[in-house]
């Protein structure tokens, strides 16, 4: 071990001092061990990637932190280099002294939990014999890299033998004495399958993700589902049927619809993907319409089956109108702002001044309906349509960064 421990990460650094084992604090080869030590009824085990240190959603052991101190948990962080995958024989040292000092045994339950691409679930999963009855919680997980074991994995950087040569290098035989073992995965990624395929079935309860290939966790976070499932994976309580009733919402996550995208295409199947894109954007445009949609009944309210006659009322003179200023979504001029040059053009918005501006798309070119949008996007080549498709969420405005306020009322050129 190092004498000298290195920095503090922000999360760590930021913890009361009585939850911080400071003296525990170690360099190991090229990992790092960081210990929150708070009861001794559970103990977490995360791995993070050294590089992912405090980033906001890469950052797995500061995530797990943070749950750790709301359940009351201990918690253990172990730390190393992008594409090391744990492979160090001082970290394993460390791991296996731990062991035979009984510092494991203090706890009554010890989770051990991968979530970090390219190593975190196959660490999880590789340990857990340090520690008999712990539960398993791995995320894509790969079973081994050790090439003469998984010929068919061909997708990682060329791994250096004599790392899958050190103990704890294949997970096969790796799950005899846990208490319970979850695998999440992605069926439709062919290695990944693979893998898990490896694993003793009767050891394992397999999660199975389609369409998230390996953000399996990152989804799961956004979707606001990850802190339950966890509480209730720990707890050795977590069922398939209630992993498959929440994924369902992974349904209107875009990075779904990406990995199926990718499935589809690597399978020929364009018109399936087509459809898969077309139903996604519908279910969008109806759930942003039903979140911007005011209530037509305010509460309290009765709600009458035939509404009240209303009075004629003469139209108000509409006001002159503005385009939202701010720097970065100022409006580029209509009079001198519609043509085709460096400074021009950023992007087009489907509402301006209240109104919905009406475009479409058609076999993935995206076509002006009004006046105002249609003489903007006809200025790009004298054609009213974009040749490119439109991302999701994309809101369409002419906007140039350097102009903002009012702009002169748009009519239709006859001579156009």
């Amino acid at each position: 071990m190092s004498d000298t421990p290195p920095s503090l990460p922000q999360w760590y650094a930021e913890l009361p001092s009585a939850a911080r084992s400071e003296d525990f604090h170690q360099q190991v080869g090229t990992a790092e061990l960081l210990l929150c030590e708070r009861d001794t009824k559970q103990l977490i085990i995360s791995f993070g990637h050294a590089e992912d240190t405090d980033h906001p959603e890469l950052d797995w052991p500061a995530w797990t932190d943070r749950l750790a101190r709301d359940q009351g948990w201990s918690h253990l962080a172990i730390l190393a280099p992008k594409g090391t995958w744990f492979r160090d024989p001082y970290l394993i040292q460390t791991l296996e002294q731990l062991r035979d000092l009984g510092f494991f045994k203090r706890f009554k339950n010890v989770a051990l939990f991968g979530a970090a691409t390219k190593g975190g679930g196959f660490a999880a999963l590789a340990f857990a014999p340090l520690i008999p009855g712990a539960t398993v919680i791995a995320f894509d997980a790969q079973s081994t890299l050790r090439s003469a074991s998984v010929p068919w994995e061909d997708r990682f950087a060329p791994q250096n033998p004599s790392n899958w040569s050190l103990p704890y290098s294949d997970t096969t035989r790796a799950l005899t004495n846990t208490a319970r073992v979850y695998v999440a995965y992605d069926p439709f990624e062919r290695c990944d399958a693979q893998h898990v395929a490896r694993l003793p079935d009767k050891r394992i309860t397999s999660l199975r993700a389609f369409g998230l290939v390996d953000d399996i966790g990152i989804a799961l976070k956004r979707l606001g589902l990850l802190n339950d499932i966890l509480i209730a994976a720990v707890a050795g309580t977590l069922e398939p049927a209630e992993w498959y009733e929440k994924l369902r919402q992974r349904r209107d996550l875009y990075l779904y619809r990406r990995g199926m995208e990718r499935h589809l295409a690597a399978r020929g199947k364009d018109t399936l993907s087509a459809a898969f894109v077309t139903a996604f954007r519908k279910r969008t445009r109806a759930r942003k319409a039903q979140v911007e949609a005011p209530d037509r009944y305010p509460p309290g309210q009765p709600r009458h089956k035939h509404p009240a006659p209303c009075r004629q009322i003469s139209p108000m003179p509409r006001p002159h109108p503005r385009w939202p200023g701010g720097a970065g979504r100022a409006p580029l001029a209509m009079s001198r702002g519609l043509r085709d040059e460096p400074s021009g053009f950023r992007y087009l918005s489907d509402q301006y001044d209240g109104r919905v501006m009406g475009f479409e798309e058609r076999n993935e070119v995206t076509l002006g309906e009004t006046h105002p949008l249609a003489i903007g996007m006809a200025a790009f080549g004298n054609r009213a349509g974009l040749p490119r498709a439109l991302p999701e969420d994309f809101r369409f405005h002419v906007v140039d960064e350097t102009s903002r306020g009012a702009v002169p009322q748009i009519r239709p050129n006859p001579m156009a």
